[in-house]
């Protein structure tokens, strides 16, 4: 299977090619807590990244767990989190096998599908949902850019 894997990321936040980075937390998360539409939970954030929404979560009041599977990116988030002052579980783990302990009442889906193999979506995607409790919601946000390697060649190059 061609495509991202942990190596691709871990070299990506080695080399700070992490453009996909916005220094901040995504907007539209933000238009979802300010509006009320997403409320202090127990949360998780897979594919976490450079921890900005892990971050804004937990100013917040949240219960977030962050999950990347790249080292660099969880030093990240828990450097960002202790700069900040705050606490907030993040974890090194393969979000197509890991489980939590208990079902969460949110899942915050930004990227972290678009950094998987097309091949592995639909089980990420069971994934989700049995992370749910019953009536739990996916917020997700989903960024499609069109690359002359993937629609020439058939590759799969990360998120935008």
């Amino acid at each position: 299977m061609s495509g991202p894997t942990p190596a691709f990321w871990q070299e990506r936040f080695e080399k700070q090619e992490t453009r996909w980075d916005r220094g901040a937390p995504g907007p539209q998360l933000l238009a979802w807590l300010d509006s009320g539409a997403l409320q202090a939970c127990r949360i998780a954030v897979p594919g976490c990244g450079g921890g900005w929404e892990v971050a804004e979560l937990a100013r917040r009041g949240f219960d977030v767990i962050g999950l990347d599977y790249t080292p660099a990116a969880v030093e990240r988030t828990r450097a960002l989190l202790t700069s900040q002052g705050l606490s907030a579980r993040v974890e090194q783990v393969d979000v197509l096998a890991w489980q939590p302990e208990a079902p969460l009442d949110a899942i915050y889906e930004q990227t972290c599908l678009c950094a998987i193999h097309p091949d592995l979506w639909t089980g990420y995607a069971a994934q989700l949902h049995r992370w749910l409790k019953p009536g739990g919601t996916l917020f997700a946000l989903f960024m499609q850019m069109v690359r002359p390697g993937a629609t020439q060649e058939g590759l799969v190059e990360g998120p935008p």
